[in-house]
């Protein structure tokens, strides 16, 4: 892992546990996806932009197994140790509260969004409500 630069002294990015599970879940994204002859089939702009969304949902719903009090309408902040902020890295938390993420798939092709992890982030928030649809229906997660 690295060292991240956005505090002074750096801060090891292992301590945010949101970041090695990120990590991981590309290697494994990227193998599932494209398979041991093309492990770079996730790297066109939209591409690379669902990896990044994939990645951030898998790693929170890991968190989410470590601490089942959040729920659908947590915000969750993606990394906040590592950015030193209590935003964390991506520009909203993650949550179904459409006031605090407004984020859908229609600013996706917006200027401000051509970057694949803010395209992931996108991606992400589409995913964790889909991971708590079974929560709004009566299961648990």
């Amino acid at each position: 892992m690295s060292l991240f630069d956005y505090t002074t002294p750096k801060r090891d990015n292992v301590f945010d546990l949101v970041i090695p599970r990120h990590e991981f879940f590309h290697g494994a994204t990227d193998q599932l996806t494209g398979g041991r002859d093309n492990p770079n089939c996730l790297s066109d702009l939209v591409a690379a932009g669902l990896a990044e969304g994939w990645s951030d949902i898998f790693a929170l719903a890991v968190n989410v197994l470590d601490n089942p009090t959040i729920t659908r309408d947590t915000a969750t902040p993606f990394a906040p140790y590592v950015a030193g902020t209590p935003s964390g890295l991506r520009t909203f938390p993650y949550t179904s509260d459409m006031a605090m993420n407004p984020s859908t798939y229609s600013i996706a092709g917006t200027q401000e969004y051509q970057e694949v992890h803010m395209i992931g982030e996108v991606w992400a928030s589409m995913l964790r409500k889909v991971y708590y649809v079974p929560q709004v229906v009566g299961k648990t997660p």
